[in-house]
């Protein structure tokens, strides 16, 4: 009975031996499993910066739109004591569209059309709209005549009633008053504010600002273009946005004038909040 018991022993002690010398297999790795997350609802989101757009009333015809392409084409021109009526047909054929001229209106502002522009340009080629505006600039008529766009062709006119482009500029951001949120006093929620309050509280949009800003684009952007000097262009303020009709040039002084204010307000400095 000890034999088989001492011989059983041997047996077992034989096989552990082999089990722990036994090679062992490549270990086979899971896939890692991506398990989706809950966003972290007291981790704040930080705001994404965007100019506001220029809102447009309504989208251009297919005729109007291939005209403002057109006219978007570089042109290199040379103008030295050109007449004005040879100088338009020049630029015409260059972005071939038609480029109509209304005689009484250049009657009506005593103007000829065989007035001479000088205009040239050694490297730049800028576009055709602009060219034409130049010209139009160059006549000293920049706030009597305009280069408006048509179905199909490009006419240089009376800026009246009729031929003013309306548009709408978004200009919240600049009525709104940054103001520093006060400094926390108190962690655990007292007078101070304490911890998760915004950076920077901003004030309801006031009429008053926004009359404001009325007051600045109608004394910097061609003055004599507006209604209340004499022009056609009109101006008026409506739930934080300006409602402006005028030509084609004094919307783009008017869009220059906005992106200039905003840069400036965009470099000034934040105040801290003072202590109590």
């Amino acid at each position: 009975m000890y034999r088989t018991t001492a011989s059983a022993v041997a047996v077992t002690l034989v096989l552990l031996a082999a089990f722990a010398f036994w090679p062992a297999a490549d270990a086979v790795v899971a896939p890692p499993v991506a398990v989706a997350q809950q966003p972290d609802a007291a981790a704040p989101v930080a705001p994404v910066a965007a100019e506001p757009p220029r809102v447009h009333a309504a989208q251009p015809s297919p005729a109007r739109a291939k005209v403002e392409a057109a006219l978007r084409k570089p042109v290199r021109i040379d103008f030295v004591e050109t007449p004005f009526e040879e100088a338009v047909e020049f630029v015409s054929e260059l972005v071939e569209i038609d480029v109509l001229i209304d005689k009484q209106a250049f009657g009506d502002v005593d103007l000829e059309l065989d007035t001479p522009v000088t205009i040239g340009f050694r490297h730049a080629q800028p576009p055709a709209r602009a060219v034409l505006q130049l010209m139009v600039d160059e006549l000293g008529a920049e706030d009597e005549l305009a280069v408006v766009v048509g179905e199909g062709f490009v006419r240089i006119t009376r800026i009246d009633l009729d031929s003013l482009d309306v548009e709408v500029y978004d200009v919240r951001d600049l009525l709104e008053t940054r103001r520093p949120a006060p400094r926390p006093e108190d962690p655990f929620g007292g007078a101070g504010g304490g911890f998760g309050g915004a950076a920077h509280a901003r004030a309801p949009v006031s009429n008053e600002g926004i009359g404001g800003l009325l007051d600045v684009v109608a004394t910097t952007v061609s003055p004599s273009s507006w209604n209340t000097n004499g022009g056609h262009g009109t101006i008026a303020a409506f739930d934080g946005m300006l409602v402006v009709g005028n030509s084609p040039e004094v919307h783009r002084r008017v869009q220059a004038l906005l992106t200039q204010l905003r840069s400036v307000r965009a470099a000034q400095p934040e105040s801290p909040a003072r202590p109590r």
